[in-house]
C-alpha cells in the first residue's frame, strides 16, 4: 500500500486554504505568499527550508515539502514528479505530488567548499543530462551552491530543483 504523506500533514482545509493564498490577488508578490503559509504551518511541524521562485520549501523529518505559491510552481511541481524517475540518480526523488505540494527526499546542502571540490562531478552530471534536457536555473557559479545536495555519507550528489 502507497504511503499518503500529503495528506499525513495536509487535510483538504489546508489544501483548500493554501489554493486560496496562491490565487488570492491582494498578495502583491510571492513572498507575501510565502508568509501566509508559513503563517498557516506554523504548528503543523514544519521548518522552513526557503523559498525559490514558486515554491516554498518546507522539511518535515526526512522529506522535503514543495508547495506551490502559485500556477509557476503547481507546474514546476507536476514536472518534477512526472521527471524524477526518469533523472534517477542525479535528482532527488519525488515521491507523490497533487499539484500544490510535491513531496521530495530529503538531501544535505553541500557548501561552497564541497561544491567547488564537486565541479567536475557536476559538469560530468550535466553533460549527461544535457544530451536530453535543457537546464535552467543551473550553473557551477558559488550563487547555484544551494542547488546542489548530498545523501549517503557525500557518495550521491543531486540536483535540488526549487
Amino acid at each position: 500500500m502507497a504511503r499518503h504523506r500529503i495528506h499525513e500533514l495536509f487535510s483538504e482545509e489546508m489544501l483548500d486554504e493554501i489554493v486560496k493564498i496562491q490565487r488570492n490577488p491582494e498578495f502583491t508578490n510571492n513572498n507575501e505568499k510565502v508568509e501566509a503559509i508559513k503563517s498557516l504551518l506554523a504548528d503543523s511541524g514544519f521548518t522552513e527550508i526557503g523559498p525559490g521562485t514558486n515554491r516554498l520549501c518546507m522539511r518535515h523529518i526526512d522529506y522535503v515539502y514543495k508547495i506551490a505559491l502559485d500556477s509557476y510552481g503547481v507546474r514546476d511541481n507536476w514536472n518534477e514528479f512526472n521527471m524524477s524517475p526518469e533523472l534517477q540518480p542525479y535528482v532527488t526523488k519525488t515521491y507523490e505530488c497533487n499539484g500544490i505540494v510535491a513531496v521530495a527526499e530529503y538531501v544535505d546542502l553541500v557548501n561552497k567548499t564541497e561544491f567547488h571540490d564537486s565541479i567536475q562531478n557536476i559538469k560530468n552530471i550535466l553533460e549527461l543530462l544535457s544530451e536530453d534536457y535543457i537546464f535552467c536555473d543551473i550553473s557551477l557559479k558559488g550563487r547555484n551552491a544551494l542547488n546542489f545536495g548530498s545523501k549517503d555519507n557525500k557518495s550521491r550528489l543531486s540536483y535540488l530543483s526549487n
